[in-house]
Order: structure tokens, then C-alpha cells, then sequence
């Protein structure tokens, strides 16, 4: 008989192991590569058998899925923090910016990881995973459009191209940051929060 389990029906002690291997997957596709991230690779890194991994994943398809899942997950609870204690949109919108840098800073690796599975892996159709993944935009679409409506940003830009534009810019971020690791992301966000805020303010009256 099971005890101390959890809501999803697994023990303590599995919830325990699956981070483990997700904690090993992680660090293998950070440091080896997504191409080289193979179900016994990241059993190595984890120091266990393959067959434990096995156990507790259906496969490589759904270990990585719950790498991007957590990933993101675990990023959207820091942004949505950081969102709940602004008081203006445009507060909003730079916390929204610096949050995910934030994260990206504190947690190099799972980031790198997650990007990398999110643009090199696919399904067993072969589509790709990032076009099945959510559309990230809608977050700044909503910041953005409730800035318009309280009279904080202006309406002579599209909030979809802006919001892309955004979703962009981060992801140039991170490839910098991939090709420079000493590269400041908190000067690199107050520098781009500066940059956006000037974009999308309404104009004083002249």
C-alpha cells in the first residue's frame, strides 16, 4: 500500500526521482546539446540506469516536454509575481520584461535547456515544438492593450507587432547571452525597458 502520496497519485519519493531525472536532463541539454542529449546520457548525468528513466517517462518526447513545461511554468510564476506589485502599466510592462530576464539570470541553465528543446525538438509527426507551443505574445498583448485603455500608452502603434516585437527581443537576449555568458542581463534589461517604454508612451500634449 502507497503512502504519503501526492494529488497526481505519485509517492514522495517518485515526485523526488522524476526531478532528479528532470534536474539531469536539464543539465545535459544545457551543456551537451540538444543532439546529444540521449536517454542515456542524461542517465549518466543523473547516475542512475536508463531503465529508471524508463520507469518514470514514456520516453525522451515526454521527459523533455516536462523540462519546457516546468521551465516555463516556474518563469510565469516569476513574472506574474512581479506583475501583481506594479501599480501602473507601464510598471507592468518593465517588470514583465525584467521578471524574465531575472529568471534567465538565476537560472541559466534551465533556460538554455528549455530553449534549445523548444526549438530543436519534434513530435512524432516531426512538427517542431515551438509552433505547438502557446502563443507567448499574449501576455504583452494584454499589458500593452490595458496600458492604451488607461490612457498610459499611445495608439499609433499595433499591439500585435509590438508584442512580437518584444517576444523577439528577448529571445535576441538569450543568444547573446548563449554566445557571451558574462554578458549583464540587468543592465541589458533596464537598457531595453528604456528603449520600449519610449515606443509605446502616449505623447505629452504639446
Amino acid at each position: 500500500m502507497r503512502t504519503d502520496s501526492r494529488p497526481t497519485g505519485r509517492t514522495f519519493v517518485e515526485e523526488a526521482r522524476r526531478r532528479q531525472i528532470i534536474d539531469a536532463a536539464i543539465v545535459t541539454v544545457a551543456e551537451r546539446g540538444y543532439a546529444n542529449a540521449s536517454l542515456a546520457q542524461i542517465a549518466a548525468t543523473a547516475g542512475i540506469s536508463k531503465s529508471v528513466i524508463s520507469y518514470h517517462f514514456a520516453g525522451k518526447e515526454e521527459l523533455l516536454r516536462e523540462v519546457v513545461t516546468q521551465v516555463y511554468a516556474e518563469c510565469g510564476e516569476a513574472v506574474e509575481a512581479a506583475l501583481g506589485a506594479c501599480d501602473t502599466w507601464s510598471d507592468r510592462l518593465a517588470a514583465f520584461i525584467t521578471a524574465e530576464l531575472d529568471y534567465m539570470r538565476h537560472n541559466r541553465h534551465k533556460w538554455l535547456a528549455a530553449s534549445e528543446i523548444v526549438i530543436s525538438h519534434r513530435d512524432e509527426s516531426g512538427t517542431p515544438l515551438y509552433l505547438k507551443a502557446r502563443d507567448e505574445t499574449q501576455g504583452f498583448e494584454w499589458v500593452l492593450e490595458e496600458g492604451r485603455r488607461a490612457g498610459e500608452f499611445g495608439d499609433d502603434f499595433d499591439v500585435r507587432i509590438a508584442a512580437l516585437t518584444l517576444l523577439h527581443a528577448l529571445d535576441g537576449v538569450l543568444t547573446e547571452w548563449q554566445k557571451d555568458a558574462t554578458l549583464d542581463l540587468e543592465d541589458y534589461g533596464r537598457r531595453l525597458v528604456r528603449f520600449v517604454l519610449r515606443a509605446v508612451r502616449k505623447e505629452a500634449p504639446s
